[in-house]
């Protein structure tokens, strides 16, 4: 996939979430501002149907990169009229690292909506999972600013609109601790760490283990281009009754604050989750009082083990504890797939997997240089090129990723350059005053110019079309396209520095002064940038 310049593209980007996602308040007969969206969380549940846990502004909206997971569909009614309609990922279906999807009978889902009263209605297919009342006026500011003490969360009667049975008085301890990070919660992304299995007692070594972890991953993010310091880390304190977590293999049950459970499976990496909906609840509601992008909860535990969905981790304190967090926020912020082949094979769309060989069907084809063979083989002789190389998103076969090797494939390995650019496009994209921010996969960025293929049907991925050149053709140099038979040093013109701001190019390699470190200059860095 092509990446047009990040000062171009944040341009483009800015523009576009203004449009789509600005206030858009106008007064209403009494003078109030009336919102034209609302953003919601729902959740599903295969006994007790739909639950809206929380109305609040469109700009408290943290959007997040599609999940693999199938989609239901969501309908807005309102007297028979449907007022609006889209599609989410399944909250219900969680996807463990290394093992099957695991199926659970709830989740939560984040969407947003017209500010008009009806039904809000969710299907399976032809199947109608339930429907609820949808009421705009209860929406409801939901975190807290970045200063001022603000309210404690009424853990006596719940917290937020949750009543959380499992949490009790007293059980969440204090505000939110900023651990690491300066930023704004504007201009950062922000991960909050809840514990998990953590006795009163314990709540000193929670705050050790959180912040070993979130040092290294920050770390982890400071590799390649130095993005550790664009992470707030918050830290909160929650006691539970027992030390350590749920474990069914070991008849082991544990009082704890968010009933969070090993699987029962016999992998070595088992998935932690929520044994409960009102866990879930009420871990997402922290993160929205919080602000938080996403959250992270820490789990009492040296075992490893991990699991994800929607904006929410559950990892536990081993050693990989760091890698896994990085690798985990691959998939929520920038909707990349996993690149091993260990797993049920699936054929989701995805920015660094293709499922064809072929250039011109390739989302990255354009960084793809004269000579290099398709598919390219496994082999140290071709460790840093970009390519395609069998064996992606589970599958052995038919599937294919960038490079040998990258986070999404293997911990302790950096992002290959695709991985690479897409972190780039989402810190360069980073705008949450507009409607939630930098998701690298809205519907904004359909016929940008940019194939976007987690979208599944951007037109811009067609044979042909695209400023990525995905349709290929011979071309020629200096007509804007990097076509399938240019390369940076053969049309710098079209696929090099030469064509970019000295950002990244549309080749993919990079014109900064980072680009030296990294090794992956453009042929005309020096001349079009002075960076070499």
């Amino acid at each position: 996939m092509l990446i047009p310049t990040r000062t171009r593209l944040a341009a483009s980007l800015v523009a576009l979430l203004a449009a789509s996602c600005g206030t858009g308040e106008e007064p209403d007969a009494s003078g109030s501002a009336v919102p034209d969206e609302v953003a919601l969380d729902v959740r599903i549940d295969d006994a007790t149907g739909l639950t809206i846990l929380a109305i609040y502004p469109l700009e408290e909206w943290r959007p997040l990169a599609a999940g693999s997971a199938p989609a239901l569909v969501y309908r807005l009614e309102d007297g028979g009229e449907v007022v609006a309609s889209g599609q989410v990922p399944d909250p219900r279906i969680i996807d463990p690292e290394g093992g099957p999807q695991v199926h659970l009978s709830f989740g939560t889902a984040s969407l947003r909506l017209p500010a008009r009263a009806g039904e809000l209605v969710f299907l399976e297919g032809a199947r109608e999972l339930g429907r609820v009342a949808f009421d705009p006026s209860r929406v409801a500011r939901q975190q807290d600013d970045d200063d001022g003490d603000g309210e404690e969360l009424p853990a006596a009667d719940g917290i937020g609109r949750s009543r959380s049975p499992l949490l009790r008085k007293g059980d969440v301890r204090g505000k939110p601790i900023r651990a690491f990070g300066t930023l704004s919660k504007k201009a950062g992304v922000d991960l909050l760490f809840l514990a998990e299995g953590y006795t009163e007692n314990q709540q000193d070594r929670f705050r050790r283990d959180a912040r070993a972890i979130a040092r290294s991953f920050r770390s982890i993010y400071s590799r390649q281009r130095r993005y550790g310091g664009r992470f707030n880390i918050w830290l909160q304190n929650v006691r539970s009754r027992s030390s350590g977590i749920d474990d069914p293999r070991a008849h082991r049950r544990a009082d704890t604050a968010f009933d969070i459970t090993f699987g029962s499976g016999d992998t070595p990496r088992r998935c932690v989750w929520f044994g409960t909906a009102a866990g879930e609840e009420a871990a997402r509601t922290l993160g929205r009082r919080t602000g938080a992008d996403v959250v992270v909860i820490l789990s009492n535990t040296s075992e490893y083990g991990g699991c994800a969905n929607n904006g929410v981790f559950v990892v536990t304190h081993d050693g990989e504890a760091p890698w896994t967090v990085a690798h985990e926020l691959g998939h929520a912020l920038l909707g990349l797939a996993d690149e091993y082949e260990d797993g049920e094979c699936r054929h989701d769309a995805a920015p660094n997997v293709a499922f064809s060989s072929r250039r011109g069907n390739i989302p990255w084809g354009g960084q793809i240089g004269v000579g290099v063979p398709l598919p390219t083989p496994e082999s140290d002789l071709y460790w840093t090129t970009v390519g395609a190389f069998e064996g992606a998103i589970y599958c052995e076969s038919g599937a294919f990723r960038p490079q040998l090797n990258c986070l999404m494939r293997e911990l302790h390995r950096g992002f290959d350059r695709v991985c690479l650019g897409r972190l780039d496009r989402y810190m360069a994209t980073l705008r949450k005053n507009a409607g939630g921010g930098g998701s690298p996969c809205t519907d904004d960025m359909r016929g940008d110019g940019v194939c976007d293929t987690c979208l599944g049907d951007d037109p811009d991925c067609a044979d042909g079309g695209g400023a990525d050149g995905g349709g290929g053709g011979d071309g020629e140099c200096g007509d804007g396209t990097c076509a399938e038979d240019e390369t940076d040093a053969s049309c710098p013109a079209d696929c090099g520095c030469a064509a970019s701001s000295c950002g990244i190019s549309p080749f993919g390699c990079y014109c900064d002064p980072d680009c030296t470190a990294s090794g992956d200059c453009c042929a005309d860095a020096c001349d079009a940038c002075g960076s070499c």
